[in-house]
This record gives C-alpha cells, structure tokens and sequence, in this order.
C-alpha cells in the first residue's frame, strides 16, 4: 500500500479522512466541517493524496478490528462450549446451533480435496463390496 505524507494534506482535510474513515457520511463531514458537499466530493473522488490517506486509515482500522476479532475468538468459542454443557436444553440447542453454523461456514470457504482412491492393499482382509458402499456415502 502507497503511505500518504501528511504534509500533502491540510489539517482540515486529515480530521475529513479520520472521520469519514470512521463511517461518517459526506453530509455530516461537511457540515461538521464546515465545508460545501462538493468539495469534500472533489476531495474523495479527485485528489490522490486524499484517497490514499482515506484507503490507508481504514486499512489499518480494518486491521484492527479483526486483531480484536481473532483476539476474542478462543474466549468467544469456551463461552458456546460451556453452552454446551449447560442444563438448560434451549442454551444447548443455541450453543450447538453455532457451532455448526461455524463449521459451515468454514466448510463453504474451503475447497474440496479432490477424490482419492483408496489404495487396494489397505482393504485385503475387507469385503470390497462394503468398501464400495461405504465410499459411495462420501459422495456429495
């Protein structure tokens, strides 16, 4: 990613990208700013300093936002796993419902192995018909 240098931009223009880069619209920017609509416009859409310094901060708030995300997960995932022991049948039923969905979700974002064959000499002492059967389950 291409740094910005700050001293490309007005002290006007780097509170506009800290705020817009928090999700502020381009209305309430302005008028918070004290500026027409068009030029915080022209600012977004036609200078490069800006766009870059805009790109760059909610880069790095994305990033750390999803630090704090992977930072809660394992303390997220014992939270539903004592779901899971809970007495209360609707608490487990919740618990479990996620962690499927979980596991779903992940299972969607991965691809498929490829198919392998087993090889023959693991099934002498089975009955390749049974094989057959069994493998045949694991179509999807």
């Amino acid at each position: 990613m291409t740094n910005f240098d700050e001293k490309e931009l007005s002290p006007l223009q780097l509170r506009a990208v800290a705020a817009l880069a928090q999700g502020e619209s381009l209305t309430a920017v302005a008028e918070e700013m004290n500026l027409s609509r068009q030029t915080l416009s022209a600012w977004v859409n036609q200078n490069a300093a800006f766009q870059t310094a805009l790109r760059q901060l909610q880069a790095e708030m994305f990033d750390e936002a999803a630090d704090r995300v992977r930072g809660l997960t394992a303390r997220s995932l014992d939270v539903i796993s004592e779901g899971l022991e809970n007495p209360n049948y609707r608490i487990r039923l919740t618990a479990a419902t996620k962690v499927l969905s979980l596991n779903l979700s992940a299972l969607a974002q991965q691809s498929r192995p490829p198919k392998t064959e087993i090889p023959a000499k693991l099934c002498e002492n089975c009955e390749q018909e049974k094989i057959d059967e069994i493998m045949n389950g694991f179509d999807v």
